[in-house]
């Protein structure tokens, strides 16, 4: 579920975002919890150190709802259809 203080900016929000697009459900309707998947604040920081040091390209996977989600050193979020 979406968090109400949520902004685009929050890579939470993102991620929950590009599940909802790619399974073309209401985001608020994902069953599954972010935080039960990954722990998001962890990715956050990962990203924020990579965007600093710029030296090294990071991508992080992981399964969430239904989608194989991949997260760039630069904040992008990728979701597709698992299978």
């Amino acid at each position: 579920m979406v968090d109400a203080r949520a902004t685009a900016d929050d890579l939470e929000y993102r991620v929950v975002m590009a599940v909802s697009e790619e399974r073309n459900v209401d985001p608020v309707r994902i069953d599954e919890q972010l935080y039960d998947v990954i722990d998001i604040e962890s990715v956050e920081r990962i990203v924020q150190r990579s965007e600093i040091g710029g030296s090294v390209e990071l991508s992080l996977s992981f399964q969430f709802s239904g989608c194989h989600v991949t997260v760039a050193g630069d904040g992008d979020v990728d979701a597709q259809v698992a299978g």
